[in-house]
């Protein structure tokens, strides 16, 4: 399940424009397992959707760890280690 989510999140990071349709075919999960994994990490509040289901976009509600320049950049240096934690709880 902890895989799942953090899956989940990479996706979002990639595309926060993705639906959970599409989420579902990169994963290879249904479209149920992934409305209940989005709804979990909303509950836990590292996600949200703003702006609605249809037009809307993913959001990270916890902070990205800023890299040396103090620019927040996912892909250079970034970990999941927080989130994990999060996750299992």
């Amino acid at each position: 399940m902890v895989l799942q989510k953090l899956t989940c999140l990479r996706e979002l990071l990639k595309n926060p424009l993705i639906t959970q349709k599409e989420l579902a075919g990169i994963i290879g999960k249904s479209e149920k397992t992934i409305k209940t994994r989005t709804v979990e990490m909303q509950e836990k509040g590292l996600i949200r959707r703003e702006n609605g289901k249809r037009n809307g976009r993913w959001e990270y509600t916890t902070a990205l760890p800023a890299d040396e320049n103090g620019l927040t950049n996912p892909y250079n240096g970034f970990s999941y280690d927080g989130y994990v934690r999060e996750l299992k709880k």
